[in-house]
């Protein structure tokens, strides 16, 4: 049974690269093109399992070809998907979300995707307490149904529950009393502390209120790093200095590497430090997955400032630069 046991929406991207944006009715060429995966949890999780070993499994909802690719990629990952609920309805189907990335624009990223109503729930509301019940960290993302009683069904049973708050609902206070590790995306943050007065810190040690006893609140802001508050105080960690190429699945990576130094036994500081040198890793490739670093590239990176691309980097681009079997 797995160690790790994330939920939430799983889909796929089709990542291009333009010298700009078309006019109307001008044809340009494509400099780079990558068929990745994305959903918050699901590429967390991969980075969970490659950074860890940990044993993974996933909890999403699926339908269609995309769902059947996406299911494919997780297993590729080693993460169990035999949770994995299959959607009976044959007009719902994982999103497929064209990515444009324009480099006169400075890489400004124009996602196309149709509407989440076209896609299955992301994950089934009934939660399997056998399976939970193995696991020593749950991985979420959202307040809904399914994702609100796995938590609190964890908590009860001291598994530690880490949340990627990555966009702010109304909801997202009712799951909060059952996660240890909260970390919100700048978004989430100032959506959950509007009408706060204050510093970051004031904020988050607001927010942490809302959190069990010795829970960690995080909020994390691109390349201004990542500040938070736990049981020891407040501490901030910078980012890395990268060439950035694209910045999406920079947070999902940085939730999965955190969790994945709970896992291993890291401090919060050490593993505030890593999970931001593996997010600056990705943000240098293009795509959610392909940037993702095994531990040996993360920990030259913290040694040298160096990113060995041929240990495994290079490897995963071209895996996904192929188009992969719509069948």
């Amino acid at each position: 049974m797995p160690d790790m046991i994330g939920y939430g929406m799983a889909g796929m991207d089709l990542c291009l690269v333009l010298d700009h944006l078309p006019s109307p009715n001008e044809a340009v060429f494509v400099k780079e093109m990558s068929w990745q995966y994305g959903g918050t949890v699901t590429t967390g999780l991969c980075a969970a399992r490659i950074l860890s070993g940990a044993s993974c499994g996933m909890v999403t909802c699926v339908g269609g070809t995309v769902g059947k690719l996406v299911k494919a990629d997780l297993v590729r990952h080693g993460i169990d998907v035999s949770r994995t609920v299959e959607c009976e309805d044959p007009e719902k189907t994982n999103r497929l979300t064209v990515v444009l990335t324009s480099l006169a624009d400075g890489g400004s990223r124009s996602p196309c995707g149709l509407p989440f109503s076209y896609s299955p729930p992301h994950c089934p509301e009934e939660i399997d307490t056998d399976y939970l019940s193995t696991a020593k960290y749950i991985f979420v993302h959202r307040a809904d149904i399914g994702q609100t009683k796995a938590a609190a069904f964890a908590h009860e049973h001291g598994i530690h529950v880490l949340m990627d708050a990555d966009i702010f609902t109304p909801d997202i206070r009712k799951i909060m009393p059952y996660v240890d590790t909260f970390i919100a995306s700048e978004k989430c943050f100032l959506g959950l502390t509007d009408g706060m007065n204050g510093t970051t810190e004031d904020k988050l040690r607001r927010l942490r209120e809302y959190l069990p006893a010795h829970a960690l609140a995080m909020v994390t802001m691109g390349d201004q790093g990542s500040f938070a508050v736990d049981d020891e105080g407040y501490f901030e960690t910078p980012a890395f200095p990268v060439e950035v190429v694209d910045t999406a699945g920079c947070g999902d990576v940085f939730h999965g590497a955190f969790l994945a130094c709970l896992y291993r036994g890291f401090s919060h500081r050490e593993a505030a430090r890593y999970s931001a040198a593996v997010s600056a890793i990705k943000a240098t490739r293009l795509g959610c997955r392909a940037g993702i670093p095994t531990d040996e590239v993360v920990r030259t990176f913290l040694e040298t400032g160096v990113i060995d691309y041929s240990k495994g980097i290079d490897e995963r681009c071209a895996y996904y630069a192929a188009m992969p079997a719509f069948s």
